[in-house]
């Protein structure tokens, strides 16, 4: 379903908050960015660091899901609320 997601050249925005995506998750996240031209809300609120909570995003996920960020040139808001 994601890679639906990410390939569909129309959307604008994908909230996955409070969702267990784990490691895994992020960085088939981060793979997507780069054919989401048109993503300009990324919703990862309530994804909590460091294998504790409800996401378990360590760093390796958060890095890749940072170095796909960084050449993302629509991406408008990056919303990670609660993320301790």
């Amino acid at each position: 379903m994601i890679r639906k997601v990410f390939n569909n050249e129309f959307v604008e925005n994908i909230n996955l908050w409070s969702r267990n995506i784990g490691d895994i998750g992020a960085i088939i996240i981060a793979c997507g960015l780069k054919h989401a031209t048109s993503l300009i809300c990324l919703n990862l609120g309530k994804c909590i660091l460091m294998s504790i909570g409800c996401c378990r995003i360590t760093d390796e996920g958060i890095i890749a899901l940072g170095e796909a960020l960084v050449d993302h040139k629509n991406l408008a808001r990056l919303l990670l609320g609660k993320v301790i």
